[in-house]
C-alpha cells in the first residue's frame, strides 16, 4: 500500500468517522461493492486533458476497502446517490434499492470507470 492510499484511508477513518481496513486483493467476477469513495488526487499529476486523477475505492463486507485504480473520469448509466465528505472526497452510493454495485474481473487500471444501468462497474 503506498503512502497516498494510506493517507487516504486515514483521512476516511479518523475525519469522517469511518472504520475501514484496506484489502489488496484480487476480486472475483460479481463481487459486490456496496458504495464507491473517489478522491481528487493531487494536482500535480495530471492526465493528458490536464484534469487530475480519480482514486476510486470499492467498500465491500466488513468495512474493506479495495482499490478500483485511478482514473481520468468516471460515467454513471445507473441513478446514484454522491455525497461530499469534504475536501476533494465523494461518496457514491447506488440510488435504487433494486440496483447494487458488482464488478465483472479485477483490472481497474483504465482511463474511462464507468457504471452500468445494471449497476454493473467497468
Amino acid at each position: 500500500m503506498t503512502h497516498k492510499t494510506k493517507e487516504m484511508i486515514k483521512l476516511l477513518n479518523n475525519k469522517y468517522g469511518n472504520k475501514f481496513i484496506f484489502m489488496d486483493e484480487n476480486l472475483k467476477d460479481k463481487t459486490t461493492i456496496h458504495s464507491l469513495f473517489c478522491f481528487v488526487s493531487d494536482e500535480r499529476r495530471l492526465h493528458d486533458s490536464g484534469y487530475p486523477f480519480i482514486r476510486i475505492f470499492g467498500e465491500i463486507e466488513n468495512n474493506r476497502l479495495i482499490d478500483l485504480g485511478w482514473h481520468d473520469h468516471f460515467i454513471t448509466k445507473c441513478q446514484t446517490n454522491t455525497d461530499s465528505y469534504g475536501k476533494n472526497i465523494f461518496h457514491i452510493m447506488p440510488w435504487s434499492s433494486k440496483i447494487e454495485f458488482w464488478i465483472r474481473g479485477n483490472n481497474f487500471w483504465y482511463s474511462t470507470f464507468k457504471i452500468n444501468e445494471d449497476g454493473e462497474l467497468t
